[in-house]
């Protein structure tokens, strides 16, 4: 009989494939997890120079502009309430995951769970996240260049 072929190199096959497996999961987390406090910095940072260009460089800011400051403000905090609803979506789909791995776990016979739609909220909100932080830099840059400091 061929070992390569064998229940040793089946064992060895799905070790490898388990491995490679949890390694890109933790990878992924990590990405995630990046791309979350970036995009929190990022929009808490957009708030913060907003409010510093106005009180030092345009404390009289034109009428006809304030709507991209109020458009960039509310982007910004829009896009800090979707990063903390992708954290509470994210940590709710993980939790329902490990009940549905348990289940399984003590009844194989029960049918593999349908996808888990927290996963999509949560994968949702990151991109409004990202949506959010985009438009309210943009409007906040159209407010600064339609509001030069004055000479």
């Amino acid at each position: 009989m061929d070992e390569r072929n064998g229940p040793q190199a089946d064992a060895e096959r799905f070790r490898n494939f388990m491995e490679a497996r949890s390694s890109l999961a933790a990878a992924s987390h990590k990405v995630a997890e990046q791309f979350d406090k970036a995009v929190m910095a990022l929009a808490a940072g957009g708030l913060s120079v907003s409010l510093l260009f106005v009180e030092k460089i345009a404390p009289h800011p034109k009428a006809a502009t304030l709507w991209c400051l109020a458009a960039g403000w509310v982007a910004f905090a829009v896009s800090l309430m979707c990063v903390l609803f992708s954290f509470l979506f994210g940590y709710h789909s993980f939790r329902r995951e490990i009940e549905s791995l348990n289940a399984l776990y003590r009844d194989p016979s029960l049918p593999i769970a349908p996808r888990n739609k927290l996963t999509s909220a949560a994968l949702l909100f990151n991109w409004l996240s990202a949506i959010a932080l985009v438009i309210g830099a943009v409007a906040i840059v159209v407010f600064a260049i339609m509001n030069p400091p004055a000479p």
